[in-house]
């Protein structure tokens, strides 16, 4: 519905800030059903348009959505190039919020799409210390769950217990359900021999999908 309305707009607004919003609103809605090559059009033309009007913060977002859109096509090369043009302006315009995402993504592809847990651990950590520095505590439970796999995946299995242990805290505290949060401390318990607490935190996560 969203892309057919805005379809219906285009060719007809003359404003420049409403024409790049509604540019944007297409990319954002062709890449949740999956239409990546057309976001990525429409991204590629709302980074335009920002540029255009100088807005240093809409320019920041539609790199951060071509950088996702790629990373969804599995081209981490592109990926990484267009969210660390996105990462300067972030620190430029003050954005802690989107600094410490696009520096969780940066990680993302990192440990998911190239392998290369050392990097991934090392984005990830500034992305945790933005965080807990303004206090979003869901940021902070995410961010230690993927330096708990990324720990795992490098061997350093007590450092993923430890974190996988924070994340899960943060967790209880903000009541969400903590599958993962359990399944990660149960991947790191067992990868390094302790079998018993590996059983144990399955057992835990498996309560919340009975």
């Amino acid at each position: 519905l969203m892309i057919d309305l805005h379809d219906k707009l285009q060719g007809k607004i003359t404003d420049i800030e409403l024409k790049r919003i509604s540019i944007a609103n297409l990319g954002t809605a062709n890449k949740q059903i999956g239409k990546i090559q057309d976001a990525i059009k429409f991204y590629t033309q709302a980074l335009e348009l920002a540029r255009e009007n100088n807005s240093r913060q809409n320019e920041c977002a539609a790199l951060g959505g071509l950088g996702n859109c790629y990373g969804d096509l599995g081209d981490a090369r592109k990926a990484i190039e267009f969210l660390e043009q996105a990462l300067p302006i972030t620190r430029e315009i003050g954005d802690r919020r989107n600094e410490g995402t696009c520096l969780n993504n940066i990680g993302v592809i990192y440990h998911d799409m190239l392998g290369d847990n050392i990097s991934a651990i090392s984005y990830y950590k500034q992305a945790l210390t933005i965080a807990r520095e303004i206090n979003d505590r869901t940021g902070e439970e995410t961010r230690l769950i993927n330096l708990s796999e990324a720990f795992t995946t490098d061997g350093q299995y007590l450092q993923a217990i430890e974190t996988a242990k924070e994340s899960l805290l943060i967790a209880i505290e903000l009541d969400i359900p903590a599958t993962y949060e359990y399944g990660y401390l149960s991947k790191a318990y067992l990868f390094n021999g302790q079998l018993v607490e590996a059983l144990i935190n399955t057992k835990e996560a498996q309560k919340f999908d009975e």
